[in-house]
């Protein structure tokens, strides 16, 4: 089970594409905080990942150190393992407070949109002007310790054209697993796909490059896609599992199917709800979640035609919420973005086949040149 905390509301960043909506100074109480790890170590069947999500999480460190501190100490009790994430946009991100979070096994995302001019016409802070600077050092910092650390890009119509220049930069940069997120709930059109199509060619380039030099990575598209041919197919434990195997909590205590849905934890979100832990029953509505998860399975006959089907990651409740409205259905976009990167990835993956790469065997198939 993956469970996220939201500590709060507020950013120090004005995301042009932020889905947390507005922001605000709403934090997490530890009522909410303890009611919610409580009812999930008693039911996450021996383990549970805990992130911590925002708004920007480093901006209540208070909160994201002593929840963590209880989280340990209920897990104890419950006989269950932890595991950690948090994602943060780095610009809170000091050498003192990365090596907490390395010495507690935290897995660290960094949001960074690969070019200056690219992140910063996306990701200005709060108030106007740059915030690449400040996320670049933290950044910095996060490798020096953790040179493994993740960053998300997100892709977005308005700066895909910088797309495998912001991958240039990341690897310039010494970073080795990197996740390229399309937004969804932007306005595409045949043109930005098409765009989106060739810079996920050129993407492909660098990363044929950075095996033939030896040198591992991870690039999201395209490794996952590569994964799942090599295990014929995605399986279940790959698929969504939104309000059953993954949940968020509010700072104001509603449960959502993840950390994506909860918005602003406002009038329009909270058709997502699922309950409350401030509720008697503390727990997700059962009648909810089966809604939900009735809703989510109602895939689409055109997805369920598709030969790709069994490859593509089309079940993302949230994602297609923002897209089409409904949990089941995905936007044209996320289905252009998916054969695209499919096709990618099976260009680049069968020439490193046929050239014998000794790493791709290795690190893809555990087999030796």
């Amino acid at each position: 089970m993956e469970l996220t905390l939201v500590l709060t509301h507020a950013c120090n960043l004005g995301c042009g594409y932020c889905y947390a909506g507005a922001k605000d100074s709403r934090s997490m109480p530890e009522a909410v905080a303890r009611r919610a790890l409580d009812w999930a170590l008693a039911n996450c069947h021996g383990s549970l990942q805990v992130g911590y999500f925002g708004g920007e999480p480093l901006l209540r460190w208070d909160l994201l150190t002593r929840y963590h501190d209880l989280a340990v100490e209920l897990a104890a009790w419950h006989g269950v393992r932890l595991t950690h994430t948090v994602t943060t946009n780095a610009t809170l991100l000091t050498p003192e407070r990365m090596a907490w979070l390395v010495e507690r096994g935290f897995t660290v995302g960094i949001s960074i949109d690969g070019t200056a001019a690219a992140h910063d016409r996306m990701r200005p802070r709060a108030g106007g002007g740059s915030s690449y600077a400040a996320v670049r050092a933290g950044l910095a910092v996060a490798l020096a310790a953790r040179p493994m650390t993740q960053t998300i890009s997100v892709v977005h119509p308005a700066t895909v054209e910088h797309l495998a220049a912001g991958v240039d930069e990341l690897l310039a940069a010494g970073v080795r697993v990197i996740s390229l997120s399309l937004d969804p709930s932007a306005t595409w059109d045949l043109g930005t796909l098409e765009t989106a199509r060739a810079q996920l060619d050129l993407i492909g380039e660098r990363w044929l490059r950075e095996f033939r030099a030896g040198r591992d990575l991870w690039i999201e598209p395209l490794d996952g896609r590569i994964v799942s041919q090599v295990k014929g197919g995605l399986q279940d434990c790959d698929r969504c599992s939104a309000g059953l195997g993954e949940l968020a909590v509010a700072p104001s205590g509603t449960w959502y199917p993840c950390e994506r849905m909860v918005g602003a934890d406002g009038a329009h979100e909270r058709r997502f709800a699922l309950g409350s832990v401030l509720d008697d029953g503390i727990r997700p509505d059962p009648t909810l979640v089966r809604q939900l998860d009735s809703a989510h399975a109602a895939e689409p006959a055109a997805c369920q035609a598709c030969p790709l089907r069994e490859r593509c990651q089309h079940q993302c409740a949230c994602s297609n919420a923002m897209a089409s409205g409904s949990v089941a259905v995905p936007g044209g976009a996320q289905c252009a973005w998916e054969q695209s990167a499919i096709a990618v990835a099976d260009r680049v993956a069968a020439t490193l086949w046929e050239e014998g790469n000794p790493l791709f065997l290795r690190r893809r198939y555990r087999i030796a040149a």
